[in-house]
Parts: C-alpha cells; structure tokens; sequence
C-alpha cells in the first residue's frame, strides 16, 4: 500500500489481494458461544476435516487441514522434492510455487507458454530422471484463465509414475467446471484448496491438501501437529455448515459482476484475459500508470513488475465497491487523468 498516505486509509478500496466477501455477523456469534476456553486447548483439525470432505464428496482420509494454502504447498514441496530434484510449471504462476520449491531446495524448470490452454507437450518435454514434481494452477493465478479435467488427466496419464502432480486450485468455486472428483481418482495427484477466496477467511489461514490417502497420510507427517488455531477451526466448521448457500451466491454475484468489469476495462483500451476467478487480468499500454491513477482515487489493484504490461483486480465484493471501481476507471479515460485524481485524493503518486 505504499504511496498511500494514513488520512485516506478509511476510504480505499483494495481490490490488489483478491480476498472475497467478509462473513457475517453470525461467524463471532459462534466464538462468543464457545467462550474462553477455545484459546486454551489446542485444536482437533479431525472435524473440520470431516465437513470438509462431506462438501467435496469424498472421504476424510483424502483431506488435510493445512494453515491456508501456502503451508499445503509448502508440505507437497518438502515431502516429494528431494533437494536437486526438478519442479516443472507453467509460467506466469502463483509466487509461492517457485518460492516454496526453491525452499525444498529444488530446481526451477518453468514452461513459457500461450496463455489458454494446457501446454501439454512443453511440459513433457521438460520433464526427465530428475523432475519431482509438476505443479499447475487451475484457475491460474495470475491469468485467471481455467484447464479442463480432460487436460488435467491427459497431462496426469503421461508422466513418469515417480513423478507428483500438484494442482493449486484456490480459485475452484469460480471456474466453470470442477475436477475434483475426477483427480481423486488420480493417486499421484494432489490439489490444493483453500477457504479464503470464495469463502472470505482469507485472515483464519484454513487451507487444505486433497488427495489419495496415501499422499495425504505422508503430507501430515511435513507440518506442525496442530497447524490451526481453535477459532479458525470454529468458524471454517460453522461456513461449511450453514454458509455453502450464501458461499454459493456470492460466487454467482462475482461471476455476474466479472464480464461487467471487463466491458469497462475494455472501454478505456484495456485488454482482459478471459477469467473464472474472482479477478480480472488485463493489459494496458501503460499498466503501471493504471495502477497509480487507480490509487490515486481510493482503489488498490495489483501491478506485476515481471508483467509489466498487466494490472490484475478483483471483481469488487458489491454493488458500492463496483460503482467505486467502475468511476475510478472511467476517470482515467477522461480529461485530467491521474492528476486530476491526485488533487482529490492524499495520495502520494
């Protein structure tokens, strides 16, 4: 948030983190219920885990309860690539792949490809004797752009069998299709979600790791026996209880927002890439300027300096948010631009 100066904090809009909509009110509710004592005891992960499963359809030995999904990521790398082993992914990706790999002491074999559809054939070409583990992200982030379970499983079928397919999909609840059960059935797959995108825990750090019991069971011997704390577990227990509907419309709400919000990129000369994820990925002449200028109005989006012709933006989490967003935008297609934005805004550019 640099270049933001403390008097304007109460009035920004961040749209850079891709966080979803803050649960309700009902979340505390059932801390104050609980009381005290769930600050004392450790946490027992093993029914969130249960609920969990029974809202992926599969069974509880299949999951593992992680700190968000960095720390699933993190166990995938340190249990399956030995150091000097090579990771295979498709580039851009999400920074944690390269960086948790790097830590596990491993190799960087990134794939450059055409945005759209899974380069199948780079991949393969780039894997050998030394490669540990494929990591691909469906939805991508940052592309936002979804492979097909055909894709997946095609990609899965032609590895060697030593070889781990790790599949990040943080963003599942968005995307159109759902390969979850189908990569269930995959035993050198395992997929990573988590519960602080479409669910809006972003801040209780409850992720998960999904996969054939036999992967699941070594992934538990690579992290802290109690990797959540009592209120996370609490209140990811009561969203996956009695929030799924309302998880389920905010989806919708963003998916119904997500093409708005690129008709108006599109009318100031951006360049969106088609998205099932709760953001939107686009070019610009001047991506930098773009995210300055919405920053000078109050709304954060996230500029990559390895991608410098891109900003990435959240869809906003309602009807304010959009008229917000949809204003700022429109104020750099218009006479002033950002500098007329910086005179209303103390807002260092």
């Amino acid at each position: 948030m640099s270049g933001v100066r403390k008097g304007a904090m109460r009035d920004i809009i961040d749209l850079s983190m891709n966080e979803g909509e803050p649960p309700p009110r009902e979340c505390f509710d059932v801390l104050e219920g609980i009381g005290p004592g769930i600050l004392r005891k450790y946490a027992d992960p093993k029914p969130l885990e249960e609920a969990y499963a029974a809202y992926l359809g599969t069974d509880p030995a299949n999951v593992l309860a992680t700190t968000g999904g960095d720390d699933a990521i993190d166990r995938v790398f340190r249990a399956f690539l030995a150091p000097d082993q090579e990771t295979v992914f498709p580039t851009p990706t999400f920074e944690m792949i390269p960086a948790c790999a790097r830590m596990a002491r491993g190799t960087l074999v990134p794939v450059e490809y055409e945005w759209g559809t899974l380069p199948h054939d780079d991949i393969l070409a780039a894997v050998n004797e030394r490669t540990g583990v494929v990591a691909v992200l469906t939805p991508d982030n940052p592309t936002g752009r979804a492979f097909t379970t055909r894709e997946l499983l095609r990609l899965a079928d032609a590895l060697p069998p030593e070889v781990v397919l790790l599949v990040d999909s943080a963003y599942a609840e968005f995307a159109e299709e759902d390969h979850t059960a189908a990569l269930l059935e995959v035993p050198r797959a395992v997929m990573i979600r988590t519960m602080s995108k479409s669910w809006g825990l972003a801040g209780m750090r409850v992720g998960f790791a999904v996969g054939a019991k036999e992967r699941i069971d070594v992934l538990r011997g690579f992290g802290g026996p109690y990797a959540l704390t009592g209120p996370s577990v609490a209140i990811a227990l009561d969203r996956l209880r009695n929030g799924v509907e309302e998880m389920r419309g905010f989806v919708e709400y963003v998916r119904s927002r997500r093409e708005r919000l690129a008709e108006v990129i599109r009318g100031i000369g951006g360049e969106p890439q088609p998205s099932q994820t709760n953001f939107v990925f686009s070019s610009f002449p001047d991506a930098r300027w773009i995210q300055r200028g919405m920053a000078a109005q109050g709304v954060l989006v996230r500029y990559f300096p390895h991608l410098p012709e891109y900003v990435r933006m959240t869809v906003p989490r309602d009807d304010g948010e959009f008229r917000r967003a949809e204003r700022a935008l429109g104020c750099l297609a218009g006479r002033g631009g950002v500098g007329a934005a910086a005179g209303r805004w103390r807002i260092h550019i």
